[in-house]
This record gives C-alpha cells, structure tokens and sequence, in this order.
C-alpha cells in the first residue's frame, strides 16, 4: 500500500548507487559505464538530523487521529540491513506516510511537525508549501513499486513459515510420548554401556584375566608345538627305520658266521 509513496518519498535518490568511498567511485567512472550513475560514498554518507523528531511524529500522529488516520515514518515501513541504515536514513528519515491529503495537509504545516509528507496515493507535501504528485507515471516501473509481487510472495512466507511452526507444535505434542520412550532408553542404554565400561576395565587387572591372557600367548604357541612335534615324529620314524634296519643286518651276519662255523 504504502510503495508509492515510498517512491515519492525518495525520488532521485533511490536509483543512486552506494559505494565505499570517492574513490572507488572514480575508478568506476574511469572504467567506463554503460550509462549515467550517480554515486553516494559511504564515508561522506552522513543523514541529515531533525531536532526533536520524535515529539514531532508524535504531534503528527495526534493530528492524524482527529482525521481518524494514523501517520508512520517512512523509514519504519522499510526492511534493510542494518549495515546500510545510513544510506535509508539519508533517503527516508523525517518523512511521514499519511493516508489523505487532508490529513498531510494539517500535518505538513503544523507549527510544531513542519515534517516533509507524502500520501498512499502519491501526493508529495513539503514544509516550504510545495506541493506535487497525486498520479504516478508507471511506465517507469518505481523500483518499490516492481517489489510489490516480492513482498506479497514475503508476507505468504511468513504465513507458511508460521503454518510449518504450528504443524511442528502439533507434531511435537503428539510425538512427545514416543520422544520421552526413546530417551528413557537412550539413557538406560548409556548406564548400560558405562557398566560395561567399568566391568571391562577391571576384568583388566583380575587373576580372571591375567590367566586368559596367559591361555591366549600358549595358543599363539600352540602352532609352533604341532611344527615341533610333527618334525619329531618324522625323526622317530627315520630313527626306527634305521634301528630295524641295523638289526636285520645283525641277525643276517650272525645267521652268515653260524653257517661257516
């Protein structure tokens, strides 16, 4: 509701680009630009300051009442980040949206406001007594007025986003009974493993476990032994091979002598 004012409200100003300094500015006009830009260095940005200006939107705001109309500052209708605030507040600060001209009209040349104020149709007021606008030229597309679709797809997020939170709250309360389950075993499994822990650790140091590790180094030796004795028992065979064998020889040479004899 309020972009075209908005847009009145910042006129020239709003197509200015933001840079950092002088001369980040002359190094881009040195460049070469496709077209005329006007810059705002961020050094020398320095917002212009109303004495009082809060008793004087409240003395807007009053007036506006006995129109039955409210009065808002135009900086409070804006969303930005807080890093840019100067740059708003170079365009945007002491300036009041009001609904009719009636009412900017009382408002603007108050004695006690003597604030610029532009309406929701487009009517720009300024202390001075001039006074302009009531119709917008839309063929040139007003930068606030193009992010009218932007912020109605923004406040139909928000509106999502809460329909998601209230979904969650709903599921969170049904879900709470399994939730407090799992972490009631989650808590008895945790015991259950720092028991284990303990039980581990003094199993370490226990005759129990001095004789199990002891069992396990003689299995580990335990195929070595087999080697060991499986090469004996090769040995032995070849030892009573050659025993029998000498003794065949034995009985053959005594059976040789008895014969000559």
């Amino acid at each position: 509701m309020h972009s075209t004012s908005d847009c009145l409200a910042a006129v020239w100003l709003l197509y200015h680009v933001v840079i950092k300094n002088k001369s980040a500015a002359r190094e881009l006009v040195e460049g070469g630009l496709n077209s005329r830009r006007t810059f705002i260095p961020w050094e020398s940005c320095i917002p212009r300051k109303y004495e009082n200006l809060n008793s004087r939107v409240k003395r807007a705001q009053d007036i506006a009442k006995k129109h039955n109309e409210s009065v808002v500052m135009a900086l409070d209708l804006i969303d930005y980040d807080p890093k840019l605030e100067k740059a708003f507040q170079l365009v945007f600060e002491g300036i009041l949206i009001c609904d009719t001209i009636t009412c900017a009209k009382d408002v603007v040349y108050d004695s006690h406001v003597k604030l610029r104020t532009v309406t929701v149709r487009g009517d720009d007021l300024k202390p001075t007594g001039t006074m302009s606008g009531g119709a917008v030229d839309r063929s040139k597309s007003p930068l606030l007025v193009d992010l009218e679709p932007y912020m109605g797809y923004k406040k139909e997020l928000i509106e999502k986003k809460l329909l998601w939170k209230n979904l969650r709250v709903k599921d969170l309360i049904r879900f709470e009974p399994l939730h407090r389950l799992y972490n009631e075993k989650k808590d008895c499994l945790e015991r259950a493993n720092g028991r284990l822990q303990t039980i581990r650790e003094n199993l370490k140091n226990s005759p129990m476990q001095k004789l199990l590790d002891e069992i396990a180094i003689i299995e580990q030796e335990l195929p070595e032994c087999d080697n060991i004795l499986k090469n004996s028992a090769l040995q032995m065979k070849d030892l009573n091979e050659k025993i029998k064998q000498y003794e065949e020889r034995k009985k053959n040479e005594k059976a040789f002598q008895v014969n000559i004899v």
